[in-house]
């Protein structure tokens, strides 16, 4: 009897043991974000652009960019992010991301609904009105580079797209 009551005691224990040590199906997954408002000079004309960005295993899995912004906040975590950026004359424009794998889920940008697995990278501009928000994919190594606000600029040479945005974020001096 004593024990048979120690291994119903071990036996009960062990999902609590593996539970509590991170042996969950997501144990061991790091999610992060970051943001910045950057403002770069490019062939002697300042570039000023807001990025935020969403990590998985730090790997970038969501890059959003905006011209005409003053800055940008974010909160959240486990792949459910939220956030807004603000522009210059005090809007806010909402976005959100629930990811289960940094792969696939919904993104939202100022209203607008998107499938992740459609591209990681958002233009938001907010200097045209209506306001307009474009999805892009992009290869991984790029999507990386996106993340670090000061190499953005440089992904324009490879595509037309992030060219004419990056020629939206020149600030008139």
């Amino acid at each position: 009897m004593n024990s048979t009551v120690r291994l119903l005691g071990v036996l009960v224990s062990i999902p609590f043991l593996a539970s509590h040590w991170g042996c969950t199906p997501a144990a061991g997954t790091n999610w992060g974000a970051g943001a910045g408002s950057i403002t770069v000079t490019e062939d002697g004309t300042k570039i000023s652009y807001t990025l935020e960005r969403l990590t998985r295993n730090d790997q970038v899995y969501l890059v959003v960019v905006a011209n005409g912004s003053a800055a940008g906040s974010h909160s959240g975590g486990e792949g459910d992010f939220r956030g807004y950026l603000l522009t210059r004359d005090g809007a806010h424009i909402d976005w959100a991301c629930s990811t289960p794998d940094g792969k696939s889920g919904k993104v939202k940008v100022n209203g607008q609904e998107f499938n992740l697995a459609g591209g990681a990278l958002f233009l938001v501009s907010t200097t045209e009105k209506p306001l307009r928000v474009e999805q892009l994919a992009v290869a991984a190594g790029e999507l990386q580079a996106c993340a670090d606000g000061k190499k953005f600029p440089g992904l324009a040479k490879a595509e037309p797209r992030i060219a004419s945005f990056v020629e939206s974020c020149r600030v008139d001096q």
